[in-house]
Formats: C-alpha cells, structure tokens, sequence
C-alpha cells in the first residue's frame, strides 16, 4: 500500500466513515487531456491516483462494516447551471460529506455556495477534502467563500 493510499484511508476513516453518504467530485477531462503518455503508462498522474486511493479508501471502510453511499459526478460536460444544480441536488439528498479532485476548485466552491443559498435543508456538520495537484493552498484558502464573515 503506497503513502497516498494510508493517508486518505485515514482521512476516511477518521471523517467520512460515520457518515451516510458523500460526494465525489471530479473531472475525467483533466485527467485525460494532462497524463502525457509516459505519466499514463507509468501510473504517475496524480488526479488518476487520487481517484484510484479514493474508491479503495472507501472499499476499505465497506469492508469494516460502514456502509457509505458514493455518488461519483464528472464535471467534465457539466456547464455551471447543470454543475449547481447537481451539487443542490445532493445537499438535499442530505450528502454530509464531500471529495473534490479537481485542478480548479473555484466552481465547485461557488456551486456549494449556491446550494446553500438554495437548498430545501439546514446544512450543517459537513465534510470537506480537497485534493488539488495543482491549486496553492494559499489561493485556495483566501478564496472569498471560505473566509468567515459576521455582520
């Protein structure tokens, strides 16, 4: 078992096995168009082992006894209403938790914040895990929607 595998193994079970049902949240398009070929044939594109440590961290959990329902959405021909409405869709389906590998998290972050201003649910207690190859954290942590503002 490589490094990734035992670190997100233990993010899910330390976060996401008690939970009923999470979110997935990934772009094929990606992982396609920026393996080369000697990143693909050597298994050394990141997004593709995200992906692959991701399913057996969950397998992992099911194989414990947690049952965990996945739902697993590609972005890659979603446009931004179709992106919202599928991340709404699964906040009020009650989704506690959720897995973005995505190079850009940007539109996923504004896609959730649509879902909360819209969502038939009071949405509380959820789980994030961004896994990004290539966002900085720094950007990534200063975006607007995650700094908390009070009035």
């Amino acid at each position: 078992m490589n490094q990734l595998n035992v670190l997100l193994n233990h993010l899910t079970a330390a976060y996401f096995a008690n939970l009923t049902s999470v979110l997935i949240v990934y772009d094929s398009s990606y992982r396609l168009s920026t393996c080369n070929d000697y990143d693909a044939v050597n298994n050394f594109c990141l997004q593709e082992l995200y992906l692959d440590a991701i399913q057996h961290a969950f397998d992992q959990q099911t194989q414990r006894g947690h049952v965990i329902g996945l739902q697993w959405i590609d972005t890659r021909s979603l446009n931004s209403t179709q992106y919202e409405e599928v991340i709404l869709n699964a906040v009020n389906v009650v989704t506690e938790g959720f897995i973005t590998v995505l190079t850009n998290s940007t539109a996923f972050l504004h896609a959730r914040y649509s879902a909360t201003r819209n969502a038939r649910l009071r949405l509380k207690d959820k789980y994030y895990l961004f896994l990004c190859e290539h966002e900085d954290p720094v950007e990534f942590l200063g975006n607007e929607l995650l700094q908390c503002k009070s009035n």
